[in-house]
């Protein structure tokens, strides 16, 4: 397959492969306002795609340590095909990835200043979203898709350099198939997501299609909650409650540590103060009050018909005998309907709540490329998940 060398829109270059029918590739640090305006109407056909740009500056004004995301543009010919999200992360800390016990093994050599698992590793991914770090429309044909990511994840290794390459990618049972064929790719499964279709017109309407038992649980917790004095606020304003939500995000990781599933990218205070980027349109904020405290919260992105829940905090001490947080899942749900939204997705954790209120699980998947070091041996010997 020849190469071309494709200019990169800040003036670096990057050795991009082109096939015979005529793909190229050229990546950038930020899209000027020309790519931008090329590339919306190919993202908005994409899963999280209509916000996906404003999603990833918003990240990177917030300077989470070690962390900086990039872009590939992908065209046929000189249309616009999608894009492909990326960082690098250096000398991060592998060994979260492992089975037991080679895990703990690694852990324990970890806290005497001796981990050999920690490598600058590329993520092909959009933080925080558990979608395809390789956003394009649907009508792109699996075949496609994955001759795209394959030559993403030679142009990564080309460019960076890393020892190992993590990409997420979309659950496409053709793609799955046929990366699974690949011997250099390892796929590592890991905690599904959970998604709740909506053909309803109204909250109403939503509860008759549950269980009677079910139906009864929501009915209760809502009673429950109104007996608290909790009620349920909208607001689209982060920063006056920025430092008060990353606290309680904190604690809702440290209360699930040990069962959450393993982030490669933490979010920082900055994050929460900077989701007013994303347009009062694209993000709002439920918050639960009880007694005027609060009992929690959770952030609502929303993108072309499907509403994404992204981070949740809750202080246990108001929201367990209140309800507070099934009642935010609930309004959650009365936000999607209102909006007309045909998807929830939920996220991961919590998972037996989220199927009780009708949710599916939908395997998540990343592909493992080992490039380069002793990786190359120790994949072979040592399992991943």
């Amino acid at each position: 397959m020849p190469s071309v060398v494709a200019a990169c829109s800040d003036g670096l270059e990057l050795a991009a492969p082109l096939c015979s029918q005529g793909y190229a590739m050229a990546w950038t640090q930020n899209l000027t306002p020309a790519e931008r305006t090329e590339f919306t109407p190919v993202l908005e056909q994409c899963e999280f795609g209509k916000v996906v740009l404003d999603w990833c500056d918003l990240l990177n004004a917030s300077r989470i340590p070690g962390f900086s995301l990039s872009f590939f543009l992908l065209r046929k010919g000189r249309l616009p095909l999608g894009v492909g999200v990326f960082y690098m992360m250096r000398r991060f800390d592998a060994t979260r990835y492992l089975v037991s016990p080679w895990r703990s093994r690694f852990e324990r050599l970890g806290r005497l200043g001796l981990n050999p698992f920690r490598f600058d590793v590329g993520f092909l991914d959009v933080p925080f979203v558990r979608g395809s770090g390789l956003l394009v429309p649907s009508w792109v044909s699996a075949d496609e898709q994955v001759f795209l990511t394959r030559e993403l994840l030679q142009a990564i290794e080309n460019r960076f350099r890393p020892h190992v390459i993590l990409a997420s990618l979309a659950a496409n049972e053709d793609i799955r198939g046929q990366l699974a064929k690949d011997k250099e790719l390892a796929r590592v499964s890991f905690a599904p997501n959970a998604e709740l279709e909506l053909p309803f017109a109204s909250f109403e309407g939503y509860l008759a299609s549950l269980g009677k038992k079910a139906r009864w649980d929501v009915k209760d917790k809502i009673r429950r909650f109104d007996r608290a004095g909790g009620r349920i606020e909208l607001t689209s304003d982060s920063r006056l409650y920025a430092d008060e939500f990353y606290k309680l995000w904190q604690n809702t990781r440290g209360a699930r540590e040990g069962t959450d599933p393993v982030w490669p990218v933490e979010a920082n205070v900055e994050v929460f103060r900077n989701l007013g980027r994303l347009g009062a349109e694209n993000c709002s904020i439920l918050v639960a009050r009880v007694s005027n405290k609060t009992a929690g919260f959770l952030v609502l992105v929303v993108s072309g018909k499907t509403l994404y829940y992204k981070f949740c905090g809750l202080d246990y001490e108001l929201s367990l005998p209140t309800m507070a947080y099934f009642n935010l899942l609930y309004s959650g749900i009365k936000v999607a309907l209102d909006l007309r939204c045909v998807k929830i997705s939920f996220g991961p954790t919590t998972y037996f709540n989220k199927e009780r209120l009708g949710g599916k699980l939908v395997p998540y998947d990343w592909y493992v490329d080992v490039v380069r070091g002793v990786l190359r041996i120790g994949r072979k010997l040592i399992p991943l998940h």
